[in-house]
């Protein structure tokens, strides 16, 4: 297993707060102090905005925030720099791979028949008028705030349900705002909540078939040396590092293949370690200059949040805002919702 030494660290007597992660970190705060607000009851039938979360598929595109994304970002970045650790995003991450293998959590536990393994992924997203281009906003956007829901059965052969909540728009910006939003809204295939059943796992795009565990039929064959796992998943564009945090998506793989993925993330010479908060680490992938963060727990070795930059460098959308957060939590049910007709 080679040295780790080709990793950057991120030393705690170089910590300093850039005006970015500043930005970030305040309109992240204000939008879980601005959800953690009483609301009015939401009326009985919501219609959803935007596309259906890709659990699995493309599940790096969307976006939640939750306390865990916002702990991360403020109590490590911004309100206490300087008490970052020394140790580098290599060390962590080989630490959290460690946890993988040591501990037993909700993805490995032994369900009983009938019990479920309930993933939630709640997700804060902006949508703009060029979105479909993938291009900054031009004149409108707004966010939407979606919760998806996955039970995956002791069985996994068996139906999976996915529970969809009605999502909820959380801001509106730019002169058209409330032009595009009315626009999407009347758009057809922007259904209501639903509770949906997918035999084996198996979700339907059209014509194309995927598993809502997207690598399960791969598990076999990836190597569970990091090193190896790291040549596995590497390709001339270079985005090994997106790929391997695609696989971790919602921490649903075995334990071997968890440690690995997080042993081969430490390998990658993208990354750095941002804040520490307990067991709550955020490293940041610097690609090309594109910018992600996510964060590890290194005490149970799970992967807790994505964090996606602010990509909108005009007056549209507010400065900073992050253009999606999304965070995962984990825990044994008995029962799933009934699938609606």
């Amino acid at each position: 297993m080679r040295l780790l030494d080709d990793v950057r660290e991120y030393r705690s007597d170089e910590a300093s707060v850039e005006d970015d992660d500043l930005n970030v970190a305040r309109q992240v705060l204000q939008l879980e102090i601005e959800r953690s607000k009483p609301r009015p009851a939401r009326e009985k039938r919501r219609r959803r905005i935007g596309l259906g979360v890709g659990l699995g598929v493309g599940g790096l595109g969307a976006a939640a925030v939750g306390t865990f994304a916002v702990l991360s970002i403020v109590a490590g970045t911004v309100v206490a720099p300087p008490g970052v650790s020394s140790a580098s995003a290599a060390e962590v991450l080989e630490r959290a791979s460690e946890a993988a293998l040591a501990q037993v959590d909700a993805v490995d536990a032994k369900l009983a028949p009938g019990q479920y393994l309930r993933v939630e992924t709640t997700m804060d997203q902006i949508t703009t008028d060029r979105s479909s281009e993938d291009r900054p906003a031009e004149a409108g956007a707004f966010r939407r705030h979606t919760v998806e829901i996955v039970y995956v059965p002791a069985d996994r052969s068996q139906d999976w349900i996915v529970e969809t909540k009605a999502d909820e728009v959380t801001g509106v910006y730019g002169p058209e705002g409330e032009e595009f939003l009315r626009s999407v809204m009347a758009e057809p295939q922007y259904g209501e909540a639903s509770v949906r059943a997918y035999p084996e796992g198996i979700r339907t795009y059209g014509d194309v078939t995927q598993p809502l565990d997207v690598y399960r039929d791969q598990y076999g064959e990836m190597p569970r040396d990091p090193d190896d796992l790291l040549r596995w998943f590497e390709t001339p564009d270079g985005y090994a590092g997106l790929a391997i945090l695609n696989a971790l998506y919602q921490n649903l793989p075995p334990a071997d293949l968890r440690a690995a993925l997080l042993g081969a993330l430490a390998r990658l010479p993208e990354i750095r370690l941002v804040a520490e908060d307990g067991d709550l680490a955020t490293i940041e992938r610097n690609n090309g200059g594109w910018i992600q963060q996510f964060v590890v727990d290194t005490r149970t070795g799970m992967l807790v949040s994505i964090i996606d930059p602010p990509r909108h460098p005009n007056d549209i959308v507010p400065e900073g805002l992050p253009d999606n957060i999304q965070t995962f939590t984990m825990s044994v049910v008995d029962s799933a919702p009934t699938p609606t007709p």
